[in-house]
């Protein structure tokens, strides 16, 4: 039997009480995959933070091949130009850089930048063998079924959001 480590003082007690939150969902759709005994191609969406970052570190420490898709707006807000709408994109594109920094000391080999959508899109026919959705709705699911191989399996934890789908943006 050992000791469990103290917290690292880099998080707060209420960081610490959300990793729960994020670290079931993440490692049951792991457990479902099927990778951990044949290995594999996998597309982690929106694997940079929350339930998507517990997945991609699980899916590398298997050996699995581990794309993460990272959303990224490089347009200015409102159309703006100003100075403020310079510096508001400048450091989008430092969080966006720190981002996929974080994503391959965490294992993962591939990164695309984008909507979920258009990331799905640039990838090859049957590129993947996993996909973790953390996005959800029906544009996501279409996209992703061509990117799956024969016998991949598609995984969401948020499921078909209707209307409001946050990938149709």
């Amino acid at each position: 039997m050992a000791r469990c480590p103290r917290p690292s003082p880099s998080f707060t007690l209420e960081q610490l009480a959300l990793l729960p939150l994020c670290g079931v969902p993440g490692h049951r759709a792991i457990r479902t995959s099927g990778l951990e005994e044949v290995g594999g191609r996998a597309l982690v969406l929106q694997g940079h933070d929350g339930v998507g970052a517990i997945a991609v570190q699980e899916l590398a420490a298997l050996k699995v091949h581990v794309t993460v898709q990272i959303p990224f707006d490089n347009s200015a807000p409102d159309g703006d130009n100003n100075k403020s709408s310079l510096r508001g994109l400048a450091a989008r594109e430092e969080n966006l850089r720190v981002a996929e920094q974080r994503v391959r000391l965490w294992g993962a080999s591939a990164v695309q930048i984008g909507d979920p959508v258009t990331a799905m899109e640039s990838c090859a026919d049957n590129a993947f063998d996993f996909v973790v959705d953390t996005v959800g709705g029906k544009r996501v699911w279409e996209a992703a079924r061509r990117v799956l191989s024969a016998h991949g399996q598609f995984t969401t934890l948020v499921g078909d959001v209707g209307a409001s789908d946050a990938a149709s943006g």
